[in-house]
């Protein structure tokens, strides 16, 4: 566990989060748009396109809040141990 870059997981699990979650909306918006010109009703999940984005978006979102709790609780621990150094 020392060996893992937690911050640079975080990071990365925080763009994909971003992307991804203004990838569903903007797909979102664009398809009830459409679907508005037709005469249609559209939701998040009619196509699969649209539900693998929302689950990827989902785990982007607990990869990076995962992460982020390793990396606090990392960064807290040497704290610690730093304080025991100077003490």
């Amino acid at each position: 566990m020392k060996k893992v870059p937690f911050g640079f997981l975080t990071g990365l699990f925080a763009i994909f989060f971003f992307y991804l979650t203004i990838g569903v909306v903007a797909l979102y918006i664009i398809l009830n748009l459409v679907a508005q010109a037709t005469g249609q009703s559209v939701s998040l999940f009619d196509n699969w396109y649209q539900t693998l984005l929302f689950v990827l978006d989902i785990f982007a979102f607990l990869g990076f809040a995962t992460c982020l709790v390793f990396l606090i609780l990392r960064k807290k621990k040497g704290d610690e141990k730093h304080a025991e150094i100077v003490q």
